[in-house]
């Protein structure tokens, strides 16, 4: 069991390495600004996710309104959300 989800983790991680080297030269070919409106929709998004992910649902709204304080927009802007979104723009 051991052997196979070693076999499994080698796998994924070189299918990841294969997608980030090709969204990396996807990226380059295509270089342009990503819309400050998008990048903070996608931010809040991904917020929104980890606040679902942390948290119970009776707590949610509550905790909703703790994250925007705990995680505000410019700590978020430095989590490499403009090439996820460049990404997504792209492949989409």
């Amino acid at each position: 069991m051991l052997e196979k989800n070693m076999e499994r983790e080698v796998k994924n991680a070189a299918r990841n390495q294969v997608k980030h080297a090709a969204f990396d030269a996807l990226i380059e070919k295509n270089e342009f600004d990503v819309p400050k409106a998008m990048l903070e929709q996608e931010i809040e998004r991904q917020r929104e996710q980890m606040v679902q992910r942390f948290c119970c649902a009776i707590w949610w709204q509550y905790q909703k309104a703790l994250t925007k304080t705990r995680y505000p927009m410019s700590f978020l802007k430095s989590l490499h959300y403009a090439r996820y979104v460049l990404v997504s723009l792209l492949i989409n």
